[in-house]
């Protein structure tokens, strides 16, 4: 499921019949983590928040991910800031079970 306002998407993943994950992006959007962390935003908060990442990739465009595991034991809830520019450009959460 895919709802649009203004310049920013909010993404919606089932896995039967419930949420899997949940992506947002773009820019104006005011959606942010339970921590207060959202697009747009300087990306050096990541390490004030949530300290180092568990994961780093750098991707193709030449964004970065950056990953953290909210859990040591399934199922295990995820985090994964886009970054691009020094700035948060995505957010996905989710769980992998």
């Amino acid at each position: 499921m895919v709802w649009s306002y203004g310049n920013g998407t909010l993404v919606l993943m089932y896995r039967a019949g419930a949420v899997h994950s949940i992506t947002s992006k773009g820019e104006g959007i005011d959606w942010t983590t339970a921590d207060g962390i959202g697009v747009q935003q300087d990306a050096a908060l990541l390490d004030q928040v949530y300290g180092s990442a568990a994961q780093e990739e750098e991707l193709r465009d030449k964004s970065v991910a950056y990953a953290y595991w909210g859990n040591k034991t399934a199922p295990y809830a995820y985090l994964i800031f886009f970054v691009k520019n020094d700035k948060i450009v995505q957010i996905k959460c989710g769980r992998v079970a």
